[in-house]
């Protein structure tokens, strides 16, 4: 005969036992032991938990109950023999609760197992409570089966009956805690995600912004920004980024511009050139031009006449820019075609382009083209929308080169700068233009500069200033938990790494969301979590 000690993987519970059999005791062999000794796991004393603390806890232990809901679902799925087992054993040993005398071996401690485990979460007010505060999303789910499952029930019930039945389904859906889960796991949303965007964007130096884009990108499944997080952007490929999207953005306003002047060319009338004329002639008394006859003494034909600047208000350095002008315009229409809108658009543009040192100058030429547009504007409708159109697209384009320092004048650190300040200081204005030119170019610009601004180890503002990573590492070796968690997030890198984790579970989570209906995954979550209960094979 010899002594045996089996232990139960459950409980943790161990039997002694003689054995007379000269082969050692199977698996089988022990449930019976353990079945005859009716081991029970010892009851765990409920947890007093005020009611006002719950909503705290649930929130602070929500992201692992979370993943424990995930895992439950998934348990059936990845080990579905194991799961069937499970639940068989459980079954059977329920069947051998009823029927005294029933074979069914080491089944009975499996059903007990999961009988205790239902105990300790809803057995009594406090074990309630506990379970609230300390597995929020499991409750929600045990909520939701229950509802979607009677309600589904009730719904096909006739009359009263079934609209209650419709009622409480609905409510299952409302608490169903996938979706639950996944928008509290969204800490860069509403409420606390305004808190943590705020309060990490600032102690690390990187910008709300940027810890917004972060996680919004790995929620999308775009790692452009977690590539820059870790270091594979640099400053310069942000300003030569930017150029080209900026490119895009002239490239486009051509396009516009072209493919509306063609439609314009179809009009070949000839325009009235009268408002010009007349124009020309107001500045000319305006800017105390005066004109003087000129005939050819040889044939006696008329010239072009004689301009006089003796007493204009212009200065030397005018006077000629004016006059060629003045020239340009009155030879306008000595040509076929000159009168037709084309031909005036390009008077126009002419004059548009037109610059001088001069005040004055620009003012008088300035004054002619107006109204040769409006000329064009009153009789083409199509060259107008062409021309707003035209400002729009030009006036943003000088915007982003002025606010980003992207023009060719400007020193690349100036932009650099710059852009990366765009996702910072709360700069809505700089942000938007980032916007337009990730738009234009369908580029990543915003997600490389969030990456770029997390992606130092020390902060970035003046909580960083002079410290190295080793200095930093430092402050975590001797220091509580709390404290260490609070220097954890004056890290920009450490800051981006767990905003974007945050963004690929809740990813994760609205994906299960639409590929499993609230029944299955119900159904899953109930099936995973009891056979969950049993033993170290199974997923847990």
């Amino acid at each position: 005969m010899a002594t045996y000690e089996a232990k139960d993987g459950q409980t943790g519970k161990t039997v002694t036992f003689d054995w007379n059999d000269p082969s050692p005791p199977t698996e089988a062999d022990m449930g019976e032991v353990f079945a005859a000794a009716q081991v029970q796991p010892e009851a765990k004393a409920p947890t007093n938990t005020p009611l006002s603390s719950i909503p705290g806890k649930a929130l602070s232990n929500l992201p692992h109950s979370a993943a424990e809901f995930g895992k439950a679902i998934i348990q059936p799925i990845v080990h579905p023999l194991d799961t069937l087992s499970a639940i068989r054993d459980i079954t059977f040993g329920g069947v051998g609760k009823i029927i005294p005398g029933a074979d069914v071996g080491d089944q009975q401690a499996k059903f007990d197992a999961l009988r205790q485990m239902l105990a300790e979460r809803y057995g009594g007010y406090e074990n309630i409570k506990n379970t609230a505060a300390t597995d929020p999303v499991g409750v929600l789910g045990d909520v939701s089966t229950l509802l979607t499952g009677g309600g589904g029930l009730a719904a096909r019930a006739p009359g009263m009956v079934g609209r209650v039945g419709n009622a409480v389904k609905a409510a299952g859906a409302i608490t169903e805690p996938l979706a639950i889960a996944g928008k509290a796991l969204a800490p860069v949303g509403k409420g606390v995600g305004k808190i943590w965007t705020g309060t990490s964007g600032f102690t690390s130096g990187g910008g709300s912004e940027s810890v917004k884009k972060i996680y919004q990108d790995r929620r999308a499944g775009n790692m452009e920004s977690t590539r820059a997080l870790r270091g594979n952007v640099a400053g310069e490929d942000l300003r030569l980024e930017a150029k080209t999207s900026l490119q895009a953005l002239k490239d486009d306003r051509a396009a516009d511009y072209q493919a509306r002047l063609a439609n314009v060319s179809s009009n070949t009338q000839n325009l009235d050139p009268k408002p010009m004329r007349d124009r020309m002639a107001q500045l000319e008394a305006m800017y105390k031009i005066k004109r003087k006859k000129v005939v050819d003494p040889e044939t006696g034909m008329g010239l072009p006449d004689e301009l006089d600047f003796s007493r204009s208000t212009l200065n030397r350095n005018s006077i000629k820019d004016v006059e060629a002008i003045i020239r340009d315009v009155e030879d306008w229409g000595t040509q076929a075609g000159d009168f037709t809108p084309v031909g005036m658009d390009v008077l126009h543009r002419k004059l548009n382009d037109f610059y001088s040192e001069s005040k004055n100058s620009r003012g008088f030429v300035k004054s002619l083209e107006n109204v040769v547009k409006d000329t064009v504007s009153a009789q083409v409708p199509e060259y107008k929308t062409m021309l707003e159109n035209y400002s729009k697209s030009t006036s943003q384009i000088n915007e982003i080169e002025n606010a980003l320092s992207l023009g060719t004048r400007s020193g690349s650190d100036t932009g650099i700068r710059k852009l990366i300040t765009a996702l910072k200081d709360n700069n809505e204005f700089r942000g938007s233009l980032i916007k337009v030119l990730d738009e234009a170019n369908q580029g990543q610009l915003a997600s490389k500069i969030a990456g770029y601004n997390l992606s130092s180890w020390t902060p970035t503002n003046f909580i960083g200033k002079g410290m190295e990573v080793g200095a930093i590492t430092s402050l975590f070796a001797g220091v509580s938990p709390k404290i260490a968690i609070a220097l954890s997030i004056a890290s920009p890198r450490l800051v981006g790494e767990l905003t974007g984790l945050i963004g690929g579970v809740v990813k994760q989570y609205e994906k299960m969301g639409k590929l499993l209906p609230t029944g299955v995954r119900n159904s899953l979550f109930q099936t995973g979590r009891i056979a969950a209960t049993q033993g170290p094979t199974l997923l847990r």
